[in-house]
């Protein structure tokens, strides 16, 4: 997702994902599987107060790690993850993520997304006025 508050998170996700499809064949040729997993809301210190503006804490739900550690360790272990899987893990669900055009997790899927998200986009664009004007 492209995130105007956030450009090098969002960069780097797409990164991520881009990797593992590209190293794909190395299952096929050498049996090294290569897999990622775009995890949703993971409570971890990258979590700052000033990151935790974007939270609703009745709306949002946090990911335990140890969800995210049994989905990476599926996707090493299940033939239906084949090289190149790019694995959204969300709180109750998880969703292949499309290698092009894909469309998000569904808006009511809790713990895949921040509900205050826009405000912070919103605030990104008022600072650029402020400093720079329209």
């Amino acid at each position: 997702m492209a995130l105007v508050p956030a450009p090098l998170y969002a960069a780097s996700k797409a990164a991520i994902s881009s990797f593992a499809r590209s190293l794909a064949p190395l299952e096929q040729v050498c049996n090294i599987r290569v897999n990622a997993v775009a995890p949703a809301i993971v409570q971890t210190p990258i979590w700052t107060p000033d990151k935790l503006l974007m939270m609703d804490e009745e709306k949002d739900l946090w990911i335990k790690p140890q969800r995210i550690a049994e989905m990476m360790l599926q996707l090493v272990e299940k033939k239906e993850y084949v090289g190149g899987t790019v694995l959204e893990v969300g709180l109750e669900r998880n969703r292949l993520v499309e290698r092009l055009n894909d469309p998000g997790p569904p808006a009511e899927e809790k713990g895949h997304t921040v509900s205050k998200i826009m405000d912070v986009v919103k605030s990104t664009f008022a600072l650029i006025e402020s400093q720079f004007g329209k």
